[in-house]
């Protein structure tokens, strides 16, 4: 299970890690020691030159061995990619739903330049933002339901992709739940506006529950998302193929957690068709 953004808080944050039960291991890991000149150096794959040279200044500042470093250079590359992995989602979830990413792109960048506590703290502020955006428009859903009902419900959308993305997956649940109860109602009023919206976050909500193994609960989420988009299709297919596929290869996984083997082929095929014919239609 992924770790959230408070198991991130505190890397370097001035307490040097005991690392003596590590050092044997120092090789295992995507780091290891190189001779740049008259020093010896810590080169990890994966992290970019400028956040290296960030990472060997701090390591340089603790008195350790080379094998030492390396192991502490070890933990921390395994912190920056995990971090940059949610980042790179948190990112991707709120580009689609129409969110301002700014936060979550200042701590990327900060993640690059090797300032990896500065990185997590950034994230935890895009967390905070989102909260204090979903307490402002629950108070005005309250006053305005019909105005600012579908801004909450967006909001909790993408808190509930952040939540996700960072591990917290009751927190995650809980959101996506509320964001879902606000749409089914919103689309009951006006199908046309809001059934979409409802499919999205179905989708995000079978796919929590398949992450824990809530398997009956995340074949009906998504099925009944499937099953909008297959409507949504049927008016619209350039709009709303790429919608129904995604859904579809997202079952398939499901069945085959599932051990449904011969369900998730014929999903597959499915969902393969569609992507398909999504291609021809886009030359």
């Amino acid at each position: 299970m992924r770790r959230g953004v408070a198991c991130l808080l505190g890397m370097f944050a001035g307490a040097t890690p005991a690392v003596a039960a590590e050092v044997e291991q120092s090789t295992a890991g995507p780091c290891s020691p190189i001779q740049s000149g008259n020093n010896n150096v810590v080169n990890c794959n994966g992290v970019p030159q400028r956040a290296m040279d960030r990472l060997n200044e701090l390591l340089d500042r603790k008195d350790l061995d080379l094998k030492q470093k390396t192991a502490e250079a070890n933990e921390w590359a395994r912190k920056y990619n995990e971090l940059n992995a949610q980042l790179e989602g948190a990112k991707k979830q709120l580009a689609a739903k129409g969110e301002d990413a700014a936060l979550v792109q200042t701590a990327q960048d900060l993640l690059h330049q090797g300032k990896l506590e500065e990185a997590t703290q950034r994230f935890a502020d895009a967390e905070a933002a989102f909260k204090e955006a979903a307490g402002i428009r629950r108070e005005l859903a309250a006053q305005n339901p019909a105005t600012y009902r579908p801004d909450l419900a967006r909001t909790l959308n993408s808190l509930g992709a952040l939540y996700d993305d960072t591990g917290r997956l009751a927190d995650a649940e809980a959101a996506f739940k509320e964001a879902a109860g606000i749409r089914r109602e919103l689309a009951a009023q006006n199908p046309a506006a809001y059934r979409p919206d409802l499919a999205d976050t179905l989708n995000n909500l079978g796919n929590l529950y398949g992450q824990t193994h809530r398997f009956a609960d995340a074949e009906a989420a998504l099925k009944e998302a499937a099953g909008i988009r297959r409507e949504l299709v049927a008016q619209n297919p350039a709009a709303y193929r790429p919608d129904l596929a995604q859904t579809l290869d997202n079952l398939a996984s499901l069945y085959r957690d599932m051990h449904r083997d011969s369900d998730a082929k014929a999903i597959e095929a499915d969902a393969k068709a569609i992507e398909a014919e999504a291609r021809a239609a886009a030359k």
